[in-house]
């Protein structure tokens, strides 16, 4: 009965996060404000107020797992959606210069650009060189069917739409954009292959295959411009909002449950690390639900990592009392 219960409140979280995901594009305008819009009918309201007196001067934004990122040139923050706050994490050293774009793959990434490519863990913290660009980011970029795309500049100073293959790090050009395009993000009611761009006071839709641009939303910003885009769009891989993972993981007082589809129990590992990377419990889960008690850990930050038969990976941060 405790389990139906469970199932039931994972599979109820789940759908209200993945319907929150689906509906909001959320934007970081020049004032450090950050705004959620309605590109449906071109409206938005603030959701925070920055304060450019004593915030760094932020160029991105990015949405991953239903919190908010921002980037500058040195630094990476989590924004506290509560108290309106925002916190620096530490990546042990600063980001280089030239990085100001900004995005997330839903899968626990963040995803920086420059005149390199970076990618974080938000999980494990790990921050991971991915290769130089040869292109300066001049605006955003949007993690897009297993691949990232960015609104860049060429050495000539004219705007080039890239699309980025990660394994290996591969560039091409897809077709040269305007100059100017600060905002860049996925969208639920667009088709495929189309995201959402802003340019000056205008949002516009960009099919990311052929770089055809098509106004939207003329002047909606008003007196701002928009330095980046960022949505839960890609959270979801199907149009169907009642798709259960086939991996859940939540925790319920001292415990980590691992509930799985029915057809990975058996071949599916589970491998629990501590603060410092080291592996302190493993196992192949042989039931569809497995509980993991934290009573036998130290206090402290835990990674667990549940890998599942086609080699995806599902990780959770958690904290042991």
């Amino acid at each position: 009965m405790i389990r139906s219960i469970l199932f039931l409140f994972v599979a109820l979280f789940i759908n209200e996060v993945n319907l929150y995901s689906q509906s909001t594009v959320f934007a970081l305008t020049s004032y450090n404000d950050i705004i959620r819009i309605n590109p449906s009918n071109c409206t938005y309201d603030t959701v925070r107020v920055g304060n450019t007196l004593n915030e760094p001067f932020f160029t991105d934004i990015a949405y991953e797992f239903g919190e908010l990122y921002l980037i500058n040139s040195d630094y990476l923050y989590k924004v506290d959606l509560v108290n309106h706050d925002i916190y620096r994490i530490d990546l042990g050293h600063p980001l280089d210069p030239s990085a100001n774009g900004l995005t997330s793959d839903h899968n626990g990434n963040l995803y920086v650009s420059g005149l390199n490519l970076k990618k974080f863990n938000i999980f494990n913290g790990i921050l991971q060189d991915l290769g130089t660009l040869n292109f300066s980011t001049q605006g955003d970029l949007d993690f897009y069917n297993d691949r990232i795309y960015i609104a860049a500049q060429d050495s000539l100073g004219e705007g080039q739409l890239l699309e980025v293959e990660l394994n290996p790090l591969t560039i091409s050009v897809v077709s040269p954009i305007p100059t100017g395009v600060f905002g860049m993000t996925q969208y639920d009611s667009l088709n495929e292959n189309e995201v959402l761009i802003s340019k000056g006071t205008q949002l516009s839709v960009l099919n990311v295959s052929t770089g055809t641009i098509s106004p939207l939303c003329p002047d909606i910003f008003n007196n701002f411009g928009i330095y980046g885009m960022a949505s839960g769009t890609g959270y979801l891989t199907t149009p169907t909002v009642q798709k259960v993972e086939p991996v859940n993981i939540f925790e319920h007082d001292q415990n980590v449950n691992i509930q799985l589809e029915s057809d990975i129990v058996g071949q599916t590992h589970y491998y629990l690390y501590n603060a410092l990377g080291q592996l302190v419990l493993s196992s192949l889960i042989t039931n569809d639900l497995t509980v993991i008690d934290l009573n036998e850990f130290s206090s402290g930050i835990l990674f667990l990592t549940v890998v599942i038969p086609n080699g995806s990976s599902y990780q959770r941060k958690i904290v042991s009392y």
